[in-house]
């Protein structure tokens, strides 16, 4: 359901002609027009995020890869055409707590066909290591990519957190504002 829905707000919301992919291990169910492809054994949960990376994917040209719960409101063209021959992704919500916080937030990661295959390369080396040493693939990322080619990182006010950044602001949230009161 996660997957079909995705993929109708992300036909809905760019004017660009894409192949739409999707990493699964189930593929019951999907809209036919979803493409998938199939995820390795011996991964789990976010840590099958490196995988992603690799040039043994079918994945070609530019990737924008978007987490299943990201809910998209808006064109996101402008998503495939920030500075395009970097790679980006997004600062991890933390920033809404500390404004100078750098680290990355991985529900959102456009690259190259290639471009981050050593990246993988890398996690699979040592991924027992990497699994035990870090809280998820994100701080993997981060650590992994900062020094040695760091991401561009999409303007924060592209992509918000409903839970950190938007749920509590009056400027962004939908409905009434006020009080409101209940009586018999």
């Amino acid at each position: 359901d996660y997957v079909n829905k995705l993929y109708n707000m992300v036909m809905r919301n760019t004017s660009f002609d894409i192949n739409f992919y999707c990493m699964t291990e189930n593929s019951t169910g999907l809209n036919p027009k979803v493409n998938i492809i199939d995820l390795p054994q011996g991964l789990n949960g976010w840590w099958y995020k490196p995988w992603m990376f690799s040039s043994d994917t079918q994945l070609k040209g530019t990737t924008l890869y978007i987490d299943l719960d990201v809910v998209i409101a808006g064109n996101i063209d402008k998503l495939f055409t920030y500075k395009p021959d970097s790679w980006c992704t997004i600062r991890d919500f933390t920033r809404s707590m500390r404004p100078d916080w750098k680290k990355y937030n991985s529900s959102v990661v456009r690259f190259n066909e290639n471009q981050l295959d050593w990246l993988w390369k890398e996690f699979r080396r040592d991924s027992r290591n990497i699994i035990k040493k870090f809280f998820g693939d994100q701080d993997f990322l981060y650590a992994y990519t900062h020094q040695k080619e760091p991401a561009e990182l999409y303007p924060d006010e592209w992509i918000q957190s409903w839970k950190w950044e938007i749920r509590s602001s009056r400027e962004l949230s939908s409905g009434a504002k006020g009080i409101r009161t209940l009586t018999r």
